[in-house]
């Protein structure tokens, strides 16, 4: 039977997504559609699932031509900032406020000024930072605010997609098929002070040695690798579901999860009995 980290009082959410693109968009959708879905039903408890205080959408990008086919944007958004399109067309359509940041998240102090301080006395606050990018300095850089000694509380969801490998054939260059249909969903949880879960930096330790690496806006030109459609929206949807769990049952269930594609597979591992007990022992159970 696989164990479970379980919230024994009403959590207080908060999300901040970073990057809106391929995966976010898809992603952000979903979780709109999810906070409202459980928000109504939320109304009909006399004690509620949860609280929802804050959503934050970041990211610095702006919509061009090329992002029309694998993320959700129109045409007429071109030239505008990404994470105001998504924030206004899904906030204005589940009637949930988002706030936006249009901009890239350059260092992990950054990143605590825009994460909001907990001023209720209503339930346990639980931020939720959800990094949808596709570079390990961003990544480092979320890691830096993971364990900083300030941060005493944090759920930090990491979904990474396997970029295609491209191949020169007879009509030119094109992607081999048995590429960019993998990736991966890793959750880390860090509970008053203490790290439950290790998140994707701590599973995959080169992420942090990773220096070829260049967070996007810091005067160096990103290229972004070539990445499936299948791919980002199979990523969002199990990053999706993972939230669920949070909204639902108050409950984080998996540790990971490794994915493909192209054979619509995935292999989950769960929370273990031992990080399990380590929370019950920080609770008090």
């Amino acid at each position: 039977m696989p164990s479970e980290i379980k919230f024994p009082t009403t959590p207080i959410y908060q999300f901040t997504i970073v990057g809106a693109g391929a995966n976010g968009s898809h992603y952000f959708r979903g979780l709109c559609q999810d906070l409202r879905t459980h928000s109504n039903a939320n109304q009909n408890h006399s004690e509620k699932r949860y609280i929802l205080d804050h959503i934050m959408l970041i990211d610095g990008d702006k919509v061009e031509e090329k992002n029309l086919g694998n993320q959700l944007f129109e045409s007429e958004e071109i030239g505008e900032y990404k994470v105001t399109c998504l924030a206004e067309r899904y906030g204005s359509h589940y009637d949930l406020e988002v706030f936006r940041h249009t901009g890239y998240i350059q260092d992990a102090q950054q990143l605590a000024e825009l994460m909001p301080v907990n001023t209720s006395n209503r339930g346990e606050f639980i931020p939720v930072i959800v990094a949808m990018v596709d570079n390990n300095a961003t990544r480092q850089i979320v890691d830096t605010y993971f364990r900083d000694a300030n941060v005493q509380t944090l759920i930090y969801i990491d979904a990474g997609v396997h970029a295609i490998q491209m191949e020169r054939g007879p009509g030119g260059m094109a992607g081999r098929v048995d590429t960019g249909n993998n990736g991966q969903v890793v959750v880390g949880f860090k509970y008053r002070g203490e790290i439950i879960m290790e998140p994707v930096t701590g599973v995959y330790p080169e992420i942090l040695t990773d220096t070829d690496s260049r967070v996007p806006g810091c005067g160096a030109v990103v290229e972004s690798q070539p990445q499936r459609l299948m791919s980002n929206k199979f990523a969002a949807q199990i990053a999706n579901n993972l939230v669920t769990s949070l909204l639902s049952e108050r409950a984080i269930l998996i540790h990971q999860v490794h994915f493909d594609a192209r054979f619509c597979g995935s292999r989950a591992t769960y929370v273990s009995q031992a990080q399990a007990s380590a929370f019950d022992h920080l609770i008090g159970g």
